[in-house]
């Protein structure tokens, strides 16, 4: 079952993310981990998309987040969220480093 967590919309933020649906699970892991929906709307926002097993995962790190969050920026410096197909928010959790099969290659 996913409830639908309403962000207050910001001429900053595309409108892509003003409204997210947020599963259960999602809630109770922002809840554990101490990640607001504000971190969340930035790492939609602002963070690295990358396309895997059939779900879209965004990471915030260090050079994505804008200079006005400076302040925060550790605090949101590694923040991944994991969106479905379908838009909703599936989990979210704090890894500094992307996992190597997450990282893109680099072109010689």
């Amino acid at each position: 079952m996913s409830n639908s967590a309403s962000l207050p919309a910001d001429s900053r933020y595309p409108d892509f993310s003003s409204t997210v649906i947020v599963s259960a699970h999602a809630e109770r892991r922002f809840s554990q981990r101490g990640i607001s929906l504000e971190a969340v709307r930035l790492t939609l926002t602002y963070g690295t998309r990358i396309e895997q097993d059939g779900a879209r995962v965004f990471f915030l790190g260090r050079r994505h987040v804008p200079a006005i969050y400076n302040g925060v920026a550790s605090r949101l410096e590694g923040t991944v969220v994991v969106v479905s197909r379908d838009g909703t928010v599936l989990t979210a959790f704090r890894r500094h480093r992307l996992p190597r099969k997450w990282r893109r290659r680099q072109r010689r």
